[in-house]
């Protein structure tokens, strides 16, 4: 085959549809139409990179295909196309219209006094993500096409501005570097790794979705997405790979922040606000797109999100799939569940810590629906402070020490207020509590000698019913009775002389056992005693053995240490009002680590001195 000379290689950066056009300039000085209608190529097949026809084009110029190949985007089926073996839709192009870069057209220019056999239309122009020269940092400007030999992008006609013209085109752009989403693409086609999330779907769907997540972070639920301009998508692509590129805690930090903005914005009226109205186009892309496109990993990203933090239905169809089982409960789902009265139990809700105080936030607050259930069920059966002397069998007087020296805890810890229903008390706590203090009691009929119920005893002791009730708690009488006709607090008997005996030998150096540690320190049992076992450097509860051999105390003053050094997560919380699950992802952004593995200590305890004093102030 005659070979055409003089020889005009293939430039690596551009299509091959700008070489044919540099090569009929370069060889007749004509457009690309003719040239390819008399080297017998057909210019659909030139236009849509048909091996065919570039084989062909190689052939005939001694061009070694292998070179064309890396900067040609093929053909696979209708709408579907592969550049350098990675597929993707039409979607992924710019369309009919042509983009460019004036200051390269402009050094292309320089290079001769041929502009249409020198410049090059570029493989990268093509792609949508590609909005910003990588060289000369300036937006790509579009030139639309009119007619359909436009698509062929001949740039000598598309852009008729030469020397200083085209020089004052790319002078009037405001410079830009290149979007970090842009560069992830870019790099992926050269075969780079990027972000695991991003990598592990095609390249379409993670930049739609880079996007879509943009346009959500950027402008709001419902811009209107046909007006957008170029730079208005460059910037949605900006904002959406910042959270992208931290794969999923990225997407989902990203939605959170989403969610926080529409309850700030007061858009939210009601507490059946759905997702729709939080996550605007977002969410109707991905459950009301006509192109049956598979969007990638990020819907289900979005519906586990919605299920873990809003209120939806078990029979509702969530993004392409039923729901099934309830996670997340409102006051009003959780109220007509339990057949409680919406604001009391909003009331409570919010004393528990489990709803916002704020009025605003708490129009879409959510909370377990398993733990909002059994919280209800507990409200429901609590028994207020006032009703405290009856159910226990003692005086108001009794009821309320219990309250105050919180052997009694309240559901939300107040002790103010006796018939409000934070005030109230759990009614498995006073039954757990009735039991502890007569676990070791003999049942009798009538008192033995010496022997008075818990009140009188204080008085002949000279301590106060708290002390005696902590003694019980802590298994250290030996002499407890239960008349069997005295029902609960009111019928336990005890000896006051071994009060007296007891309390007088703890004077020196006063003790707590685990049950009186937990009381003090508000941990669990568990916690307690994995903090008194022997570690390396010390027990960081130093414990002597009691007098029944069995039994560990600590000294109060050690106690008194250990809640000045350190504080466990739910405490640091309860103490600055944070809940737990933010204050953990503060602490866990300011390297704070716990002094021990939680596992073994069943708690994340932190030293106090390590804590910022921003998360404290």
């Amino acid at each position: 085959m005659t070979k055409l000379r003089p020889f005009l290689p293939y430039d690596p950066e551009e299509t091959p549809v700008s070489w044919a056009t540099r090569l009929a300039a370069f060889h007749t000085g004509e457009s690309v139409l003719p040239f390819m209608h008399d080297i017998g190529i057909h210019i659909e097949a030139m236009r849509v990179n048909r091996d065919s026809a570039i084989e062909k084009l190689c052939a005939i110029t001694g061009e070694d295909p292998d070179r064309v190949w890396p900067g040609t985007i093929k053909l696979l089926s209708w709408r579907n196309y592969a550049l350098r073996g990675i597929p993707f839709t039409t979607e992924f192009l710019h369309g009919k219209n042509s983009m460019f870069c004036p200051a390269c057209l402009a050094e292309d220019d320089a290079k001769g006094d041929r502009p249409a056999a020198q410049r090059r239309g570029q493989t990268i122009w093509l792609l949508r993500p590609v909005r910003t020269c990588p060289t000369h940092h300036l937006p790509l400007v579009e030139r639309e096409a009119k007619v359909w030999s436009d698509s062929l992008r001949e740039l000598s006609l598309l852009v008729p501005e030469r020397g200083a013209d085209l020089k004052q085109l790319a002078a009037n752009l405001v410079p830009r570097a290149p979007s970090p989403l842009q560069d992830y693409v870019l790099a992926r086609l050269d075969g780079k790794a990027g972000p695991d999330w991003l990598d592990g779907q095609q390249i379409e769907q993670a930049f739609r979705t880079t996007e879509m997540l943009g346009v959500g972070l950027e402008f709001g639920t419902k811009p209107n997405l046909k007006l957008m301009t170029g730079d208005d998508w460059d910037r949605a692509g900006r904002a959406g790979f910042e959270f992208t590129r931290h794969n999923e805690d990225g997407i989902r930090e990203a939605l959170t922040y989403m969610q926080d903005r529409f309850v700030e914005s007061g858009l939210a009226k009601s507490a059946v606000t759905g997702p729709q109205m939080v996550f605007g186009r977002l969410y109707q892309w991905l459950e009301f797109s006509s192109n049956k496109k598979e969007p990638g990993p990020i819907r289900n990203v979005l519906r586990e999100h919605v299920l873990n933090t809003m209120e939806v239905p078990p029979e509702r169809i969530l993004l392409g799939e039923l729901v099934g089982v309830r996670r997340r409960h409102n006051v009003k789902t959780l109220s007509d569940a339990t057949g409680t009265h919406y604001k009391t139990l909003g009331n409570f809700l919010t004393a528990m810590g489990m709803i916002p105080a704020d009025e605003r936030a708490a129009v879409m607050a959510t909370f377990d629906a398993v733990e909002g259930e059994r919280m209800a069920r507990v409200m429901k059966n609590a028994i207020p402070q006032l009703h405290l002397p009856k159910a226990l069998n003692t005086t108001r007087g009794q009821a309320i020490q219990l309250v105050e020296a919180r052997l009694l805890p309240t559901l939300t810890g107040e002790i103010d207020g006796p018939s409000d229903r934070g005030a109230a008390v759990a009614i498995e706590v006073v039954e757990q509590f009735l039991a502890d203090l007569r676990r070791d009691a003999v049942w009798v009929e009538a008192a033995p000698s010496g022997m008075l119920d818990i009140p009188e005893a204080a008085k002949v002791s000279r301590v106060t019913a708290t002390v005696i009730v902590r003694l019980l708690q802590e298994r250290r009488l030996a002499h407890v009775y239960q008349m069997a006709d005295v029902p609960g607090y009111g019928g336990i008997l005890i000896d006051p002389e071994e009060v007296r005996v007891i309390t007088k030998a703890d004077t020196p150096t006063a003790y707590l056992s685990v049950h009186g540690i937990t009381q003090e320190l508000r941990l669990s049992t568990g916690v307690v005693k994995a903090l008194m076992e022997p570690r390396e450097g010390g027990s960081l509860l130093p414990t002597i053995r009691g007098n029944n051999r069995s039994e560990f105390l600590v000294p109060v003053e050690e106690i008194e240490v250990f809640a000045r050094t350190y504080v466990s997560l739910i405490g640091l919380g309860r103490e600055i009002g944070m809940h737990h699950i933010p204050l953990l992802r503060n602490l866990n952004a300011a390297g704070v680590q716990p002094i021990d593995d939680p596992e073994r200590l069943q708690a994340r305890i932190y030293r106090r001195s390590e804590i910022p004093t921003h998360l404290t102030a």
